[in-house]
């Protein structure tokens, strides 16, 4: 797949369904990966496609239940990435899958898949705890975070939700309000959250961490996702992301996802490493 380039030598953007797009060579498929920091490909496209080309196999009826990601390596996002799908398992209620993202002989990620045919019984499920503070889709536009590319989140309206403040008790967090203004396919849903997903939960697991800070070095480790009920991405959603722990140069993200009304639709979990400097005190 062919990237448009801008005049300032970034990828344009032409649409998810665009840029979620494979072609197929032997027995691999072949895509291109958005950046995130610098060269690095953004994880957030190599999880939503590695789930798109689940999809596209699937038996009919057949809808993710999780998705979890292995990053293996930084990988560079101006080279094709190659894709290669193996079926584990088929029974009558679910499906096990496994995709691997290599560039040359380079593992970038391993994606395991599982997908399951919805069946009838009771529910329940938690409700979003900051729903009564947020100030919900009219709250101003969210700024990609330092050194994030802003191509990430075209396609996208992100706006801001409840936010820790230096001074607040408990966890810190930072929640979103996110729309797709692009209408995709029903089967895109879940894809464009995973999409979704990645774009700040990394970032959450410092967000105090700001005063005498001279330098950042983190990458994500592993990223899971768990669907509990559909979701309508074209229509306002919640993203809750907080951090229940740092420590060791490790951090633990986690998010909700909720549509408007409050219904939880996805749980996400991050780990990631975080190098983090400061100023010394003479």
């Amino acid at each position: 797949m062919t990237r448009d380039e801008t005049t300032n030598d970034e990828p344009g953007w032409r649409g998810f369904r665009a840029h979620l797009a494979v072609t197929t060579q032997g027995d691999e498929r072949v895509g291109s990966c958005l950046p995130a920091l610098g060269s690095r490909p953004y994880g957030g496209h190599l999880i939503a496609q590695a789930l798109v080309l689940v999809l596209d196999d699937a038996s009919p009826g057949f809808v993710p239940l999780t998705v979890h990601t292995h990053f293996l390596s930084m990988g560079d996002a101006g080279k094709p990435i190659r894709y290669r799908t193996d079926r584990l398992r088929v029974g009558r209620s679910f499906e096990h899958w496994s995709v691997d993202a290599r560039q040359d002989d380079v593992l970038l990620t391993r994606v395991t898949v599982v997908l399951h045919q919805p069946e009838a019984g009771p529910s329940h499920a938690v409700r979003p705890s900051r729903m009564s503070s947020m100030e919900g889709p009219s709250a101003l536009a969210v700024e990609p975070p330092h050194g994030s590319s802003s191509i990430l989140r075209e396609g996208l309206e992100i706006r801001r939700g409840a936010q820790w403040q230096p001074g607040d008790e408990g966890l810190h967090y930072q929640d979103r309000w996110i729309r797709c203004l692009e209408p995709v396919p029903a089967a895109m849903n879940e894809v464009v959250l995973a999409w979704c997903s990645d774009l700040e939960l990394a970032p959450t697991v410092d967000l105090p961490y700001t005063e005498g800070l001279t330098s950042r070095v983190g990458a994500s480790l592993e990223h899971s996702i768990r669907f509990h009920a559909p979701i309508d991405v074209t229509r306002w959603w919640l993203l809750e992301q907080d951090s229940p722990a740092l420590s060791n140069g490790r951090g633990l993200a986690v998010a909700r996802a909720f549509t408007a009304d409050g219904e939880l639709v996805a749980s996400i979990v991050q780990h990631t490493m975080v190098r983090l400097s400061f100023e010394t005190t003479p």
